[in-house]
């Protein structure tokens, strides 16, 4: 095209060079289109999925640290206890409680997983606590304080819960005096939907278990003095609706129902509030063979359980319920010690870890771990001192177990390194990041 266009150009000068100035015909230029480009479709992306996160949920654990275990990392934080967020590999360890001094605990995770409730208190004589709220998407920001008068536990009790990721209710003293109240995210509104009338000490709200769609289950602490620094607490579990108008006792054939916490509960709510699992402690009148009954039942039918009655178990069970309510973790503390001949039955080749289904008549699955791992024996003047594995939580995929397995230090004491097992595998794996010198008080918890 361009060039029939220079040669027409020539031609005309030529031509006006040697010919008279005559007026020549204008020529008329013929178009020739350009060739239709045809458009080359692009692939279209295919999106890669991000890998999945290590055990679900948000990839991120939280915990609180004493300050033995957070001044090296640390030095100017103030606090004797302060909670701490990290990722599940423990880098990235944040303090959430910056700011706060003297003993701050962690009582709640919020559904969402972005706000946390925080139980602070002066010192450890202190009778009473504080609770903040803390947004753990703007850490910047200063605590927002909801409530006044929560009893000051030491560790993970849980007197304060969240209904949803707007209401809450706590353990405390209010204008109604001590009981039960629930506020709103920002510590308005407060509602006595129970109070204690300084009666029974089975009566007295002590913590709260679980929250379903109408009910707030709670336990009463009962201390029995056994003699010298031993004592033995029993937790009686009632009731209150939500709003307050009815309350009740939570029975099994007539009984109230209460449970024990030596090394952990052996009495636990399934996730969603709908089951219950508990174990019924072998009596004199109960054998031979003296069984430690594992009761599993729905709570509008409480009556009529599903029983797991496996080999004789003889120790201290600790419960958890799967993130999907589909079965029962057991840790089987007594069986443990059996090992080491510390207790008369051996009867038991569950030991450790071991999992019960909520359906009836599935077999039990034994995890078959090294059980030296389960425990770590110190020989001191005058006897031994155990250190037992802790169970502190299963991933949202149930498919990790946090726990602690224990090692002596140079200095000979105990030291909790933090270990995730996993449960295809059933081998564990160190978190070289973590390492709490008397364990996680009120243990490690995954966020959702």
């Amino acid at each position: 095209m361009k060039s029939t266009k220079l040669f027409l150009l020539v031609v005309l000068f030529l031509a006006s060079c040697g010919a008279p100035a005559t007026s020549a015909p204008e020529i008329t230029a013929t178009f020739t289109p350009e060739p239709t480009s045809t458009q080359t479709l692009v692939p279209t992306a295919t999106a890669t999925p991000a890998p999945t996160q290590v055990g679900g949920g948000s990839g991120r654990l939280i915990f609180t640290y004493s300050k033995d275990d957070f001044i090296k990392s640390f030095p100017d934080l103030k606090g004797e206890t302060n909670v701490f967020v990290a990722n599940i590999d423990g880098t990235n360890s944040t303090p959430i409680t910056n700011g706060l001094e003297g003993f701050n605990y962690l009582k709640d995770v919020s559904p969402d997983g972005t706000k946390v409730l925080i139980a602070s208190a002066s010192d450890l004589k202190s009778k009473d606590s504080i609770l903040y709220l803390v947004n753990l998407n703007s850490l910047d920001t200063e605590p927002v304080k909801l409530a006044e008068g929560l009893p000051n536990y030491y560790g993970g009790n849980s007197s304060a819960k969240w209904v949803d990721d707007s209401k809450i209710v706590y353990v405390g003293k209010g204008e109604a005096g001590f009981g039960i109240y629930s506020i709103t995210t920002d510590g308005s509104n407060p509602i006595n939907i129970y109070k204690y009338n300084n009666d029974s000490v089975t009566n007295k709200p002590f913590e709260i278990l679980i929250i379903d769609n109408t009910r707030i289950y709670w336990d009463a602490q009962s201390t029995t003095q056994l003699g010298g620094n031993r004592v033995n607490n029993k937790y009686y579990i009632s009731w209150t609706s939500l709003d307050g108008t009815e309350q009740g006792k939570l029975e099994f054939n007539g009984e109230q129902i209460f449970f024990e916490d030596v090394f952990g509960p052996n009495l636990v709510f399934s996730p969603d509030g709908t089951k219950i699992a508990w174990v019924e402690k072998a009596t004199p009148e109960s054998g031979p063979p003296y069984h430690n009954y594992i009761h599993i039942a729905s709570i509008s039918d409480i009556n009529n359980p599903y029983t797991v009655e496996p080999e004789p178990l003889t120790g201290s069970l600790v419960l958890k319920w799967y993130p999907d309510g589909s079965k029962i973790l057991v840790f089987d503390l007594g069986s443990v010690s059996n090992f080491f001949g510390k207790q008369a039955d051996t009867t038991s080749d569950l030991y450790g870890i071991y999992e019960v289904s909520t359906t009836p008549n599935v077999p039990i699955k034994n995890y078959g771990l090294d059980t030296e791992k389960m425990i770590l024996i110190k020989e001191i003047s005058g006897g031994v001192n155990y250190a037992y594995t802790n169970l502190y939580d299963i991933s949202p995929d149930g498919r990790q177990i946090i726990c602690a397995l224990y090692e002596l230090d140079t200095d000979g004491n105990f030291v909790g390194k933090l270990n995730f097992l996993n449960l295809e595998t059933f081998t564990f794996s160190e978190s070289s990041e973590f390492s709490f010198t008397n364990g996680a008080v009120g243990g490690v918890h995954w966020i959702p």
